[in-house]
């Protein structure tokens, strides 16, 4: 058809490929702004699937040429990005070429546009994810540090006390008010400090668990 050929010829003229398809009568063809496909339909301007009168299906090949026109772009779903021109009294789509051709490639480069603001978006979305993921993660490792160096004095003053208790008896023992060997004082003691040690978190490397600042990087 005369006017899908101006109109491809002009777009080739800006760079701009095209091709095209006919689906019943309607010429189904898209042209490729960039990295943009930008759908186009050129049918009869009063089509609704007719059919003639012997129940014969209308194709484009059928029609007079004659036949007033519409042509569209961009998905019809989506009103901001749909454009029609139609076949008037005042001018022909054929006069108006340049219009369509500029409106296809602004129409393109704007849905290019946008799709990059899309994934810039996208990219920044995963990014704020993984951003809270490792607060998140800061916020558990803190809360294990704090909890490990309260742990810590906690251990510690079981362990003083245990070995206070130890100088407590010992001192007892000696002053008499309780009578037990030597021997046997000597084996509680190594006893009780064994214990005290166990639990005395610098002994025990327990202050580990704080002593250094938890690092994302090392998990």
């Amino acid at each position: 058809m005369r006017i899908l050929n101006g109109l491809f010829w002009a777009l080739r003229k800006q760079g701009v490929e095209a091709s095209a398809y006919v689906h019943d009568f309607t010429i189904c063809a898209s042209a490729k702004v960039g990295d943009t496909t930008v759908p186009i339909e050129l049918e009869p301007r009063n089509s609704k699937g007719r059919s003639n009168r012997w129940g014969n299906h209308i194709t484009s090949q059928s029609l007079p040429a004659s036949t007033p026109l519409r042509l569209s772009i961009g998905p019809t779903w989506i009103d901001d990005a749909f454009r029609e021109w139609t076949d008037t009294s005042e001018h022909r789509l054929e006069h108006i070429l340049a219009e369509i051709v500029v409106e296809i490639i602004v129409h393109g480069e704007s849905d290019y546009r946008q799709s990059l603001q899309d994934e810039i978006d996208r990219i920044e979305e995963e990014r704020e994810a993984e951003r809270e993921q490792r607060r998140q993660q800061q916020a558990r490792l803190n809360a294990e540090r704090l909890a490990a160096l309260k742990l810590s004095g906690e251990l510690l003053r079981q362990a003083q006390d245990i070995r206070s208790l130890i100088a407590s008896v010992k001192a007892a023992v000696v002053a008499g008010t309780h009578s037990l060997g030597a021997g046997e004082l000597a084996l509680w003691e190594q006893w009780a400090n064994g214990v005290a040690n166990e639990l005395d978190p610098v002994i025990s490397g327990q202050v580990w668990d704080h002593l250094i600042e938890p690092d994302l990087e090392d998990i």
